[in-house]
């Protein structure tokens, strides 16, 4: 560039950084080579020099923004704005500021602005350094964001576990009733849609617990596959003929510690979703591989960390989606289909899942090229655990079992004591810690099965259950809830012989949950 080196002279003498520079051409090594654009204006805005980062910045060539007013850059509607942070910095009432840049294809970029005055070329000047604090600004939205989702979270626990267990007695008592009448009987059809009405509710409280990150996940060492495959039956139903599902897994992936159903619920809603955005038909791509991902890819995927993963991507050939919607597609309650066809908790519900996994999601997308959502799960080293099988419970066997059942709720230590005493259980009942702990004291004969609620007055579930299992080794227990609070309880790593059942619950889910906690090891 033909252009006369600058002065650096200041009020002071030389222009410093650390040592003074002892040279206009150590100090045009430094303004060359420094990785944050620098900008030098006049007084009135006037771009006189720039440096490579800053061309970069901007998207244009060095003798493309030398002589242009920094206005040129900024749109109309945003120039006020900008007119008057530039007077603050050149008349020394501020010599730092937030604003925007604005690069040459119409991109606006957060940028962090400090300014020095110094004289060019005798002249008053204004030396610009710009900084650009886009992933600062992604850190303050996902923190923003995490906020938000964990105070609308700890609405949802405190309110789950009481529309928990109102679901429990609703649904319960409804199963009895259907079960005791004849099928016939003019009865059912009311009985049935109540059983619907109470189910549709049971989901919409697991979708806001998922998304809250308040369940309790039974992870268990799994292959990721195995998974796929099995949903793939399910998911071709759901979504319908006019869209081709196109399966990529790689053979011998490493293992997940996952809960298997919550992975389900995973690629079910992303399926759905995929779906609604192919209302002409398309494909839909289910993929699987060990993935290494570096520093440079988690730099630009905050806060995704480097390291070894298993991924799962889930990409269709839709409508995609702008930058604003992939922007607040996890948020809860927001979605862009009309009220009758969602709440707005399907994605929300998959992020909160794949965050209490212990995992990363990240979504590629543009208006008319589809959408690629990648889902990156740690490996474990061990081998894959297997489901037992299930098991009728023997009524004589039945008798001679002794269980303790300690619930808060009346309606639901009602349900639960009745359904256990006519499977053939003997049952004895508490209404929170302290009364169990006085039953298992006087009790003459062995305590088998411990069936607790996690979150009890006084001391809560987990504290009742360390306590009787230290006092009767080889008893079981059974810790049922309607969510998972960090706050009261850490359900990991779970107790030995112990297992969970989440509310709400049918007396069918009880019966099979008493039968599986017999099926633990002592």
């Amino acid at each position: 560039m033909n252009q006369q080196q600058p002065s650096v002279e200041t009020d002071e003498g030389p222009l410093a950084c650390g040592e003074p520079a002892t040279s206009n051409g150590e100090f045009r090594a430094l303004f060359e080579s420094a990785p944050d654009a620098i900008l030098v204006e006049d007084l009135d805005g006037n771009v006189l020099d720039v440096n490579p980062a800053g061309c970069r910045l901007h998207g244009l060539r060095r003798e493309e923004l030398i002589g242009r007013n920094f206005v040129d850059l900024v749109p109309p509607e945003d120039r006020s704005e900008a007119l008057d942070r530039f007077a603050d910095l050149a008349n020394g009432r501020a010599d730092q500021a937030e604003g925007t840049s604005y690069t040459s294809d119409g991109r606006s970029i957060p940028v962090s602005l400090r300014v020095s005055h110094f004289s060019y070329l005798g002249n008053p000047a204004l030396l610009f350094h710009v900084s650009d604090i886009t992933g600062q600004r992604q850190l303050e939205e996902r923190l923003r964001q995490s906020q938000r989702m964990e105070a609308i979270g700890r609405l949802a626990g405190g309110v789950a576990h009481d529309f928990n267990n109102l679901l429990t007695a609703i649904l319960g008592y409804t199963e009895r009733g259907i079960s005791s009448l004849a099928p016939d009987h003019p009865a059912q059809a009311g009985l049935i849609e109540i059983q619907k009405a109470g189910e549709q509710a049971a989901d919409l409280t697991r979708q806001l617990l998922a998304f809250s990150r308040q369940q309790v996940l039974q992870p268990k060492v799994q292959d990721l596959n195995k998974i796929v495959t099995d949903m793939e039956s399910l998911l071709r139903r759901t979504i319908g003929e006019d869209i081709e599902i196109v399966t990529r897994l790689e053979p011998g992936l490493e293992r997940v510690k996952v809960d298997g159903g919550q992975i389900e619920q995973v690629l079910l809603n992303l399926a759905v979703n995929a779906r609604d955005a192919m209302v002409d038909g398309g494909e839909l791509f289910l993929e699987t591989r060990d993935v290494i991902l570096d520093e440079h890819y988690a730099a630009a995927h905050i806060p995704v960390q480097p390291g070894a993963y298993v991924a799962l991507t889930v990409s269709d050939s839709g409508s995609g989606m702008n930058e604003d919607v992939r922007g607040q597609i996890f948020e809860p309650f927001f979605t862009t289909k009309s009220p009758d066809k969602g709440t707005g908790l399907g994605l929300s519900t998959v992020y909160g899942i794949v965050k209490q996994s212990g995992g990363y999601i990240w979504v590629n997308s543009e208006p008319g090229k589809g959408t690629s959502i990648d889902i990156f799960l740690p490996p474990v080293e061990a081998e894959i655990e297997e489901t037992p099988a299930e098991m009728g419970i023997d009524p004589e066997i039945a008798r001679e079992k002794t269980i303790l059942l300690t619930e808060d709720n009346q309606m639901v230590r009602q349900l639960s004591g009745q359904v256990l005493e006519e499977l053939g259980y003997r049952v004895l009942t508490a209404e929170d810690a302290e009364e169990a702990l006085r039953l298992n004291a006087s009790h003459s004969g062995r305590i088998d099965l411990l069936v607790t609620d996690l979150v009890l007055p006084g001391k809560d579930g987990l504290t009742l259950t360390r306590m009787i299992l230290a006092e009767n080794p080889g008893t079981r227990a059974l810790l049922m809830t309607g969510y998972s609070s960090k706050a009261r309880f850490n359900p990991e790593p779970l107790l030995e012989g112990t297992s969970f059942l989440q509310k709400p619950f049918t007396p069918k889910d009880l019966e099979r949950a008493v039968g599986q906690a017999f099926q633990q090891p002592e």
